[in-house]
């Protein structure tokens, strides 16, 4: 969900309380995630532990999928189990880089876990 999405469903001002009553309603082990601009993104995890990742500063070229790469980005480090904080930090990270940047350019392939083992 986005900021906005948050907190209108859930009715109260501040994105971390909105999006803790959301989260107190969803099955156990969920996560839920608000993507907040310019301000990074913010997690309540299956612990119902809130998670942060600041966006980097960058200039702005176009929204279009912002989301949609926010959301591939999450996905692909959460496959990867990575750490809720490494996960919020990729997609911030790859849609930051996806809106600053014509034509799109998401940055490297994601490393394996087990290609970085390999390299080790």
């Amino acid at each position: 969900f986005n900021e906005v999405e948050t907190v209108t469903l859930a009715g109260l001002p501040s994105p971390e309380e909105a999006a803790r009553e959301i989260r107190s309603s969803m099955r156990q082990g969920a996560t839920f995630v608000v993507k907040r601009g310019p301000r990074g993104a913010i997690a309540i995890g299956p612990d119902n532990t809130l998670v942060e990742a600041a966006a980097p500063d960058v200039r702005v070229v176009d929204t279009i999928g912002a989301g949609d790469v926010f959301n591939a980005a999450f996905l692909a480090a959460l496959a990867q189990e990575q750490p809720l904080s490494a996960c919020l930090r990729a997609a911030t990270y790859v849609a930051s880089r996806a809106i600053s940047t014509l034509p799109r350019n998401y940055g490297g392939p994601m490393q394996s876990r087990e290609s970085m083992h390999e390299r080790a």
